[in-house]
């Protein structure tokens, strides 16, 4: 089957999986030619979708037969929401349907954020279950920019992924642009076939200058493109088509609402074709419902409400059975003679409370003096063995303790011809051994042992254990030797994945607890760092990004990709 888009010029079905680009300054056909080859598409039975964020690609309805959804803008037959690009990107792959994603009435952070979603998801989706599908970009250099800025960056990454790997899972597209030198390079380098439309700026004709010469084409463009007539694109494919030579588009079937409005003309405003949206309602509302429930957020609020639920319903049945007891309790001389005794044991603790109040002033000093020796000591070392209060996922109460307590230094008493710093690193790099983790990197070590990384108070006695023979580096990683692990002390008993995390969490301060928390609640997922510093109740400043580092140096998390970050799997026994 061929797209025949102009006299003497017809595209192959294949196009529907290829790169194209339609480049050409405003009112010289650039996006009249786009939606003809969409048109063509659609003729052939293809899937097209179309990122518009200018409001003029609903007129493929407007005297076309095909079934293209409008999603949003002017005259979409669904309203959209800037949070809704990964839902309409399950709704797409999930029904196969054709669709206008119209986000001219976005502000550009709302695009962005929709943008990013959408392709990231539909990406994912396609790899999952690849089939033929073409992405037109209206004014593409508003989703792959040449200079992105912060949030621009991370749509620009899914972007350049999609469109570099997209082929293989059949997603081809069209770049549709009156300004090529502001599309990402790398971008418009991958477009196979170019439709270039009259363009008299120098810095527009050095853009498709440079492209040309990527292509190895030899020819002069400067005498080419002030040149063509308006609808008359040259078309330059030299692998795909192996053409390069000046064509006219044909008349399109659908209306031209991109055209430019004249002085004193009126434009009517023409229906859309009538289609039925009944049954993609019910299929988007199924859609909707399943997202929901694979969503963690919304699965912690049905848990937040479940909870709430069963301790109004405990509040509830053990008021009702306050009510229901009635009786009426007789004094025995048992009873009196506990009461007597209760009674002299109250005198007694009443001498002890005089006591204390007469001699407030001294104990007060003393107090002082003995938090100020205590504030001087080592950290805690953390404890290796089975704590005594396990950690209840969403429910734990170390989250609310800001400083954990510092004990006094451990002296440097000895466990045979150990010092107690030896024997705490000997007993962290053995108790990691017990998870699975053979070979440990030595931040994670120091912080086991509750020491820093770096500092001598770890250094000196772990080169001490090397020279004893007790344990060997391999790298920034340390390990047991066969007389280090007869030497080191651990627990029979090992602990589990909820015991493994109260213990770290309890040596950490209150902001890296609660980034912690929220990290460890997306395993083996990772999330991004807007998402947890949202959830954790920070913005993206030191305040979130210090304590976020920290604990990835301690070796508690990784960041798998930009702008992501996940748990790492020594947190999870097993």
């Amino acid at each position: 089957m061929k797209l025949r888009i102009a006299d003497g010029l017809s595209l192959p079905i294949e196009t529907v999986t290829e790169k194209l680009a339609f480049l050409g300054r405003t009112g010289s056909g650039k996006t009249y030619a786009a939606m003809k080859l969409a048109e063509l598409m659609l003729d052939a039975g293809a899937q097209i979708v179309c990122l518009d964020p200018v409001g003029a690609w609903h007129g493929l309805r407007i005297g076309g037969p095909w079934n293209v959804y409008i999603f949003g803008g002017m005259r979409g037959d669904f309203p959209l929401e800037p949070t809704g690009g990964k839902l309409m990107a399950d709704v797409i792959a999930d029904r196969g349907i054709s669709a206008v994603l119209d986000i001219s009435q976005f502000i550009r952070a709302e695009q962005v954020r929709f943008a990013a979603e959408f392709i990231e998801r539909f990406f994912q989706r396609k790899k999952a279950a690849p089939s033929a599908v073409h992405v037109f970009l209206e004014e593409c250099q508003e989703f792959v920019p040449q200079n992105p800025g912060d949030r621009e960056a991370h749509m620009l990454h899914h972007f350049e992924r999609a469109w570099k790997l997209g082929r293989n899972f059949g997603i081809g597209g069209s770049l549709i642009s009156q300004r090529p030198q502001e599309i990402n390079k790398k971008a418009l380098n991958q477009a196979g076939t170019l439709f270039v439309f009259n363009m008299t700026g120098p810095q527009e004709r050095k853009a498709i200058a440079d492209w040309t010469r990527q292509a190895g084409i030899g020819e002069d463009i400067e005498s080419v493109l002030p040149m063509l007539k308006t609808g008359q694109p040259h078309v330059w494919s030299p692998t795909f088509l192996e053409v390069s030579k000046t064509v006219e588009i044909l008349p399109k079937q659908t209306a031209d609402v991109s055209m430019t409005p004249k002085v004193g003309a009126r434009t009517k405003e023409q229906p859309l074709t009538p289609i039925d949206v009944q049954k993609l309602t019910a299929a988007m509302a199924a859609t909707i419902e399943k997202a929901k429930q694979e969503d963690p957020k919304e699965l912690r609020k049905e848990i937040v409400a479940l909870k709430q639920q069963i301790a109004k319903a405990e509040k509830q049945k053990s008021e009702a059975a306050k009510v229901e007891q009635v009786e009426v309790s007789v004094l025995t001389d048992e009873d009196r003679q506990l009461l007597l005794a209760t009674k002299a044991v109250f005198d007694q603790a009443l001498g002890v409370v005089s006591f204390v109040e007469s001699h407030s002033t001294k104990l007060q000093a003393l107090y002082q003096s003995l938090q100020s020796r205590t504030a001087q000591r080592a950290p805690m070392p953390l404890q290796l063995r089975r704590p005594t209060s396990p950690l209840k996922p969403g429910n734990n109460p170390v989250l609310t303790d800001k400083h954990p307590p510092k004990p006094p230094r451990e002296t440097a008493e000895t466990n045979g011809d150990l010092s107690g710093p030896e024997h705490r690193i000997l007993d962290a790099i053995a108790w990691l051994e017990t998870v699975g983790v053979d070979d440990p990197e030595q931040p994670a070590v120091a912080f086991l042992a509750g020491y820093t990384y770096g500092g001598g108070a770890f250094n000196n006695p772990k080169g001490r254990l090397r020279s004893k023979g007790l344990v060997e580096y391999l790298g920034d990683r340390i390990r047991l030797t066969d007389e280090g692990r007869k030497s080191a002390t651990v627990s029979e008993t090992p602990l589990s994945t909820a015991e493994l995390q109260n213990a770290v969490m309890q040596r950490l301060p209150g902001p890296h607890q609660k980034i912690l928390g929220v990290i460890l609640e997306h395993y083996p997922e990772s999330i991004t760092k807007e998402d947890c510093a949202e959830e954790s109740g920070y913005a993206q400043g030191g305040a979130f990004n210090n304590p976020l580092g920290r604990l990835r140096s301690l070796g508690l998390i990784e960041y798998p990709e930009r702008g992501k970050v996940r748990a790492r799997d020594i947190l999870f026994v097993g």
